[in-house]
């Protein structure tokens, strides 16, 4: 933790001196928790990709667009600037819309005007790789707005990778094996039927497990699994990240998936918190997603912050519905924000604008392979 903002800072400075490909060496070089992964000998040029990274000196956007590399920086959005923000806003949707007051309100509508800010810094393209570096990982940048008030989700497909190398070396086709269902509601008033429904119509074959263990979970998946969905609590332990839990009949963390070796080909994590970073080593990227990347699965769905039980069941069904379509992962996961969005704001009546609203349906995004390879 005492070189903690070291590789930003590096990247940063590398932009500061007009030099966007070594801010791209720097980035994806090894780190402790990301070693080169296997199959990735060089970076690819499948799929756009923009890395975003936030150090001392501002935060940079570096561009990898048809073998084109070039960069931006913000320099008045530096690291003071951004984890205060973050962390306000993280406590802020840990409360609640309906226990907050104005300050948390406001602390929403700092973290979306950064988000709108980057956002805006992104290549204009039809799909696009974003690997975001320290605390840019919790910006939900696919729900950036231009000045022309349109969100990047709706015009543009994201998703989120630790490297454009671990990118490109998850990709791998859908198997044909059996899918896997958790349901567990830890006791709690969780209602999770609505899930099981969708996840037999739209998986099959398939396999639910009602209240499992961890260890039953894992015991039941291999790499020739094409979806396992979980639906239950989920908790981030901002002490030890490692410990960070789907609350199942015994916890599954996140240290429970290191040494694993054989993920299924997609992970939908319909919990709360499920992509939050390591905040204390937060250059390393350690949360759920990267883990599951790490032991196998080419596509990981997850949430930066806590999801209404009600947006949780909406954005599974889309998501499976869409897979089920044929639709690429990345493309069924911007299919269900936009869903989403659309359920509050027209069928519940939120007010489009408001802080909360947004939150709602941006906390949802799409991690791991990029692109149309690997489509069944």
């Amino acid at each position: 933790t005492r070189l903690e903002g070291l590789l930003s800072d590096l990247a940063v400075a590398h932009v500061r001196a007009d030099d966007a490909a070594g801010a791209v060496s720097v980035l994806e070089a090894d780190r402790v928790w990301l070693p080169a992964p296997k199959g990735a000998a060089h970076l690819p040029d499948d799929v756009a990709t923009a890395w975003v990274v936030t150090g001392r000196d501002g935060t940079a956007v570096v561009s990898k667009v048809a073998g084109r590399v070039s960069s931006r920086l913000l320099e008045e959005i530096d690291r003071d600037v951004l984890w205060p923000i973050v962390r306000r806003a993280l406590a802020a949707l840990a409360v609640g819309e309906e226990e907050a007051d104005p300050e948390d309100t406001e602390s929403l509508r700092l973290l979306l005007d950064v988000n709108d800010h980057i956002a805006a810094l992104l290549p204009t393209v039809d799909r696009l790789r974003v690997v975001p570096v320290g605390g840019c990982a919790l910006l939900p940048l696919w729900a950036g707005q231009d000045g022309d008030g349109r969100r990047l989700v709706d015009r543009c497909v994201v998703t989120v990778s630790p490297s454009a190398a671990w990118s490109a070396a998850a990709s791998r086709p859908r198997p044909s094996g059996v899918s896997v269902g958790v349901f567990d509601s830890g006791g709690a008033s969780l209602d999770l039927e609505p899930d099981m429904r969708t996840f037999v119509r739209w998986c099959d074959p398939a396999t639910p497990l009602l209240e499992p263990t961890a260890e039953a979970v894992l015991g039941e998946c291999s790499s020739e699994t094409p979806v396992l969905h979980l639906s239950c609590h989920g908790h981030y332990d901002a002490l030890r990240p490692l410990d960070s839990a789907l609350e199942l009949q015994s916890p599954l963390r996140v240290r429970d998936l290191l040494g694993w070796d054989g993920a299924p080909w997609l992970v939908n994590l319909s919990a709360c918190e499920t992509a939050v970073p390591n905040l204390l080593c937060s250059d390393q990227v350690i949360s759920f997603p990267t883990a599951f990347l790490r032991a196998g699965s080419a596509h990981v769905v997850a949430t930066l912050w806590p999801i209404r039980n009600d947006v949780a069941t909406r954005a599974n069904e889309e998501v499976l519905a869409a897979l089920a379509e044929g639709q690429d992962p990345d493309e069924a996961v911007a299919r269900a924000v936009r869903e989403v969005r659309r359920h509050l704001v027209v069928d519940i009546g939120d007010p489009p604008d408001s802080p909360w609203t947004i939150c709602d349906w941006a906390g949802l995004a799409h991690f791991g392979a990029a692109g149309p390879r690997g489509r069944r």
